[in-house]
């Protein structure tokens, strides 16, 4: 430690690595209809987000729900569910 103070390199500095600096990015929108109030925020329920869910796996196909239970099925080894 007394040579490093002194700006000096003692043998160990190789082996101290220095973890990379924390990097923060702000993520927008990507245009305004995606903006609410706050006070809407809170009224998002588990039913809205079950609906979104359906809605976006209905996008894909119209068998999608019938399709995601033949996976979930076929990843059930002991019969569980």
């Amino acid at each position: 430690m007394a040579l490093e103070s002194q700006g000096k390199l003692t043998v160990d500095v190789p082996t101290k690595f220095a973890d990379p600096p924390n990097v923060f990015m702000i993520q927008t929108a990507p245009d305004s209809s995606y903006a609410r109030n706050i006070e809407d925020l809170s009224k998002f329920t588990i039913e809205d987000l079950i609906k979104e869910v359906k809605a976006k796996i209905f996008e894909r196909s119209s068998f999608g729900i019938r399709a995601l239970g033949r996976i979930f099925s076929a990843m059930d080894e002991n019969g569980n569910k």
